[in-house]
């Protein structure tokens, strides 16, 4: 089992000023589920909301697979993940027993420049998720700061980038889960919005 505190950052994308996914330096086709969503309750010691952690099931490019639990922490930005591989049968195996849909997405890789964050670059890479089924349509982008960088950094998004949707509940995966982008906008749309 592996253990970090992952500090991620995430945004919306004009697919437009995207670069174009082939000069990706790598890409991961990616499917993963929930079997927990991490229900929230009043915790009346603390008083205040909490929410119980996520557990979900990834499998990457259909050889690797792990169960990965994430814990809230008051940083919006900053999770506690635990991860424990598993084999990609098990995960399989595990899939019926989901809670919503399956998020099916492919997951690109792109170096951050200097323009973007000169103390940055060289430790992280862009994340380009591009959505499939149900989330069709949606493609965000997140960055993570490394585990145990405290040197402060300046950060200028690139030009496709449009919003800054970090700690956004309607664009996390597990909101995706439950709530799929394509449904959400054939919804809107039937309604008469664009």
């Amino acid at each position: 089992m592996s253990y970090n505190l992952e500090v991620e950052f995430k945004f919306t994308v004009d697919k437009n000023l995207l670069p174009p996914l082939s000069e990706a330096v790598n890409c991961n086709s990616i499917r993963q589920f929930y079997l927990s969503q991490g229900f929230s309750w009043y915790d009346e010691e603390a008083g205040k909301q909490k929410k119980g952690p996520e557990i979900r099931v990834v499998i990457r490019n259909n050889q690797k697979a792990e169960i990965t639990i994430k814990c809230d922490t008051e940083d919006a930005a900053a999770r506690h993940e635990f991860a424990i591989p598993i084999s990609v049968e098990e995960a399989n195996a595990l899939e019926e027993h989901r809670v919503g849909y399956t998020i099916v997405k492919k997951r690109y890789f792109f170096k951050m420049t200097a323009e973007e964050s000169p103390q940055l670059f060289d430790k992280v890479m862009w994340e380009v998720d591009v959505y499939e089924a149900e989330n069709e349509g949606l493609v965000v982008a997140e960055f993570e700061i490394p585990e145990g960088f405290t040197q402060e950094y300046r950060f200028t998004p690139p030009k496709w980038v449009i919003k800054n949707v970090t700690g956004k509940e309607t664009f996390s995966n597990g909101f995706l889960a439950m709530r799929p982008w394509k449904i959400r906008q054939d919804a809107w749309k039937a309604l008469g919005f664009d």
